[in-house]
């Protein structure tokens, strides 16, 4: 069978910012392999934000195609970019079924657990050195990549040029209509582990306000962004902010689908190690992640240029795989250590 009518079924469930990632693979089949057909498997709400930006795949919810699963098509390629036992059993049917060709993602899940290991092994008896730090940073999106890259022969350039996409489709009606640019904030999180402390965030916001009002001709509009959780748990920030500044709190307000459109708008986006980092680049906005208990030898470190991480060489991380676990030293000082004026500083040169 020539390779131009295959017949490719993409699986990835969750989380948002890994399923923002995995449309790397699509970007990368639409343009060098142009198949018959490309089914994506998936979960709300994730699988309507690529719906939007990919209207010509077919899509099918997980929850309800589990046990109707001859509601598919014939399937002649199987990308599982979850790569956990309930998306490699619900492979395993279909390769039964239609006799597929399957491919897993390499999901690095030792790896990841070493460094876990390693940190849970150091504590906190020496603070590392720049330089005992990988530079080499492996990404989630290029790993996904190596999953369907057999299918064309392509460069190495060409193949992780492929970096993920979404598309925007209107300007907000709630934004303001004026030319001065947006910092967009986004304090949420997966595990309220991961989330920057409000004190942190408002050292960096009035450090940035200082900068900005020191540069001739230089103004900005911070809005914010996040669900109704983190509506709530930003309202002693936001209420500390009020009496000195003017924002556009926007949290709570819209879905998932809205916020490309938002994102786009803004000069960059500060965030935390969170589904919004992957969202924002995906519209081509840059951001500055603040990494606390995760790491960004994990996979996920921004990847645009324009974009940075800021994190600590404390020894003690990262504590968990997915920012689950608390402080064991009760003091947050991965972030809590952060330099708020470095962050400030970078963020003021969109401005």
């Amino acid at each position: 069978m020539h390779i131009s009518k295959a017949h490719i079924l993409i699986i990835r469930l969750s989380a948002i910012g890994d399923v923002i990632l995995a449309t790397s693979t699509l970007n990368f089949l639409l343009k060098y392999l142009k198949p018959e057909q490309i089914t994506w498997v998936g979960s709300e709400p994730s699988l309507s934000l690529v719906k939007d930006s990919y209207p010509q795949i077919q899509y099918y919810d997980f929850k309800k195609l589990t046990y109707k699963i001859n509601h598919l098509p014939k399937i002649t390629h199987i990308f599982d970019l979850q790569g956990n036992l309930k998306t490699k059993l619900f492979s395993f049917f279909i390769f039964t079924r239609d006799f597929s060709s399957y491919f897993s993602v390499e999901k690095k899940y030792f790896f990841r657990l070493f460094l876990i290991f390693q940190a849970r092994f150091r504590r906190r008896k020496v603070l590392l050195e720049k330089k005992d730090l990988k530079t080499d940073f492996f990404y989630q999106y290029k790993l996904m990549l190596n999953c369907v890259k057999f299918l064309v022969n392509v460069s190495e350039h060409q193949l992780y040029s492929n970096t993920p996409k979404l598309l925007t489709k209107n300007y907000p009606s709630f934004l303001p209509l004026s030319s001065q640019p947006i910092l967009a904030v986004a304090p949420g999180a997966s595990y309220s582990c991961k989330k920057a402390p409000n004190t942190l965030l408002l050292k960096i916001i009035h450090r940035f306000i200082e900068i900005i009002e020191k540069k001739k001709n230089s103004k900005a509009t911070i809005i914010f962004l996040g669900d109704l959780r983190d509506k709530e748990e930003l309202q002693p920030l936001l209420n500390a902010l009020r009496k000195e500044i003017h924002f556009l709190d926007l949290s709570g307000t819209m879905d998932l689908t809205s916020l490309p459109d938002v994102l786009v708008q803004a000069q960059v986006l500060l965030t935390n190690d969170s589904g919004l980092l992957h969202l924002s680049e995906a519209v081509g906005t840059p951001v500055a992640s603040l990494f606390g208990p995760t790491s960004e030898e994990f996979g996920f470190k921004p990847f645009l240029k324009e974009s940075r991480s800021f994190s600590t060489t404390l020894s003690c991380r990262p504590c968990s795989k997915h920012g689950k676990s608390s402080c064991r030293f009760g003091d947050n000082l991965c972030f809590n250590s952060l330099n708020e004026i470095e962050i400030a500083r970078y963020l003021s040169k969109f401005f």
